[in-house]
């Protein structure tokens, strides 16, 4: 199984401040979910490095085509 990344984890790895990272979740641009450790309990954010470089990887292409003009 994939190992699942913190805030501060993913915060590190993109080189952003953890409010940042806080906004881009709030706002659903970055993918991520919640892990909710018993019923009723406030689940907390982590993130499949798998995920978030694909998301990378299409950010990228996209700033690429629009330089490209």
């Amino acid at each position: 199984m994939e190992r699942l990344l913190k805030i501060n984890e993913v915060s590190e790895m993109l080189q952003m401040s953890p409010k940042t990272i806080y906004h881009w979740v709030h706002c659903g641009s970055i993918p991520y979910f919640k892990v909710y450790r018993q019923r009723g309990a406030a689940g907390v954010i982590r993130f499949r490095q798998s995920d978030l470089e694909k998301w990378l990887q299409c950010r990228k292409q996209n700033s690429n085509r629009i330089g490209s003009f």
